[in-house]
């Protein structure tokens, strides 16, 4: 990848999507990692970025995928699907991170940044929150 090439997962996802087009707009080589993503044809549009379908978690997709990247985006995680059992959220949004840094690290990514979801908040009862919700 080139100088300020970037990976963005969760790319699939409403953030992620706006997030890796707008580096894409910046002139950044975009890879978006994500296990599925919306219809091109739909509101969102054609991605400017180099979409990736894979799971994060895939040692064997993201190795290439972080080769001579600068930055790693990580906002692919559990957070809307109300169905999942308690252990599938820890697999996905805690127990996988160490292995992701660790593949970074090898890959000589030089900054990764971790985002959260607004699903932490829960059912928010009045607006706006702050901290204290």
């Amino acid at each position: 990848m080139s100088p300020g090439a970037c990976v963005v997962t969760g790319a699939g996802g409403f953030i992620g999507y706006h997030l890796a087009n707008a580096l894409a707009a910046e002139g950044r080589k975009v890879v978006g990692v994500d296990v599925r993503y919306p219809d091109p044809r739909g509101v969102l549009g054609a991605p400017k970025f180099c979409p990736l379908v894979a799971d994060f978690r895939d040692t064997m997709a993201m190795k290439p995928a972080l080769e001579g990247a600068e930055v790693l985006f990580h906002l692919a995680s559990a957070h809307l699907q109300i169905s999942l059992p308690a252990s599938a959220y820890w697999d996905l949004n805690v127990h996988s991170l160490p292995p992701l840094l660790r593949l970074a690290l090898a890959a000589g990514v030089a900054r990764f940044v971790q985002t959260s979801s607004v699903a932490v908040y829960g059912n928010v009862g009045s607006t706006p929150a702050d901290e204290q919700t």
